[in-house]
């Protein structure tokens, strides 16, 4: 690896190719795996930063041991993830930047490879991303980069950008890179694609603060669809479903809503007096108890992951998806918040008795907006800062 290059002394244009940069926070049981990929890659027109937020877990020790291949190292107190992403761009010397989170790691190789796409005419390269989610692989390709006028085409591991020394905007906690990448784009910035999985990225599961980032992409997508004079009613309609659907399930995740949306479930399914979930997850864990106490009868559970920790989820046992075979008059509730139209499909090609009817979570998401448009666009504005007023019920 080449020795530290003091910025202040460099040319316009840099010596190293990439400059790495791990931001990390107490991740002791990830941060060696996420080093020693940076380290045994084969291209060495690298440099590698890391910027710790001050860890006290272990993650310090380990990083002690590495020092040597490191150009930049420190471990201080930060004001959140973007403010240390800053000032790892502060001190980086190459012509592109990378960061790669303390929980995640290169695939083989993948900077030799990447390095022979960089040219000074590229202002973002991306590429693809394996996730890991409890174990599970799976490559992650980018969604058409005209997306990004209203959602991250791209998961941000997978992106190099060209180094300029623009500073992500800390007013945003958990989307500054969709800001940054958004204004780029419409600034006519160049934009390439590689078919390579960059990085194992560890996406964890879904959660509270996934949805809030859904949020927050949401509203900076509504002001630069206005910044850039790209505003429009289907844009507007689009970006209005987006920011409620993020509001009510923020709003579901904190125990906010659970009651009114069990209400209207029950609405929904009141012809029916046999209940069957499908899954065993959060929504589900979320939602049984109150789905009892609401008087509907659950006579079954089941899931297509069945171990020694999903067989039981409170007083029930959990079932293949095989005694489906044999139910008759029932409502099937997929309650996951992943794989709703896998298992729909799944569901469909079982061939069910007629008489059974099949509600997904997104489906009673989406009815339940349509509902209460009124009530969430008023927490929309009020709680979350938007600008929205109405939004096509139909």
């Amino acid at each position: 690896m080449m020795d530290r290059i003091d910025k202040d002394v460099l040319n316009d244009t840099p010596k190293i190719d990439i400059s790495v940069i791990t931001v990390t926070y107490n991740c002791v049981d990830t941060i060696e795996r996420c080093i020693k990929s940076v380290i045994n890659q084969n291209h060495a027109e690298y440099e590698y930063i890391i910027i710790d937020g001050g860890s006290t877990d272990g993650t310090v020790e380990i990083i002690e041991k590495y020092r040597e291949y490191l150009s930049y190292y420190v471990s201080e107190c930060d004001g959140g993830i973007y403010d240390a992403m800053n000032k790892g761009i502060k001190k980086a010397c190459g012509k592109y930047i990378h960061f790669l989170n303390g929980d995640d790691w290169y695939t083989n190789d993948i900077l030799e490879v990447v390095s022979d796409y960089l040219n000074c005419e590229i202002d973002i390269l991306y590429g693809k991303v394996v996730t890991v989610n409890g174990g599970k692989f799976s490559s992650l390709s980018p969604e058409p980069i005209e997306c990004i006028d209203w959602k991250m085409p791209m998961c941000h591991q997978a992106i190099f950008m060209k180094n300029v020394g623009q500073q992500f905007d800390t007013t945003y906690r958990i989307a500054a890179d969709y800001k940054m990448i958004n204004e780029w784009y419409n600034e006519k910035r160049s934009f390439q694609f590689i078919p390579y999985n960059i990085a194992y990225y560890n996406c964890g599961g879904v959660s509270s603060i996934s949805v809030k980032t859904k949020l927050e992409i949401t509203q900076i997508a509504f002001l630069a669809a206005i910044k850039y004079g790209k505003i429009s009613e289907p844009m507007l309609n689009t970006l209005t479903e987006n920011a409620l659907d993020a509001v009510n399930r923020i709003l579901f995740a904190e125990n906010e809503n659970i009651y009114q949306v069990i209400s209207f479930l029950i609405e929904m399914i009141k012809k029916t007096d046999n209940v069957i979930v499908f899954g065993c997850g959060k929504i589900a864990e979320t939602l049984i108890p109150v789905i009892e106490k609401a008087g509907l009868k659950i006579t079954t559970i089941v899931s297509n992951n069945l171990n020694d920790e999903t067989r039981r989820l409170y007083s029930w046992s959990v079932n293949s998806p095989r005694v489906l075979n044999d139910v008759v008059n029932s409502s099937i509730l997929v309650l996951t918040e992943s794989y709703c139209d896998e298992i729909v499909g799944q569901i469909d090609l079982m061939c069910l008795d007629e008489s059974n009817d099949v509600y997904t979570f997104d489906e009673l998401n989406r009815n339940y907006i349509r509902n209460h448009c009124s009530e969430l666009i008023r927490i929309a504005n009020e709680r979350f800062g938007f600008s929205l007023k109405s939004i096509d019920s139909e």
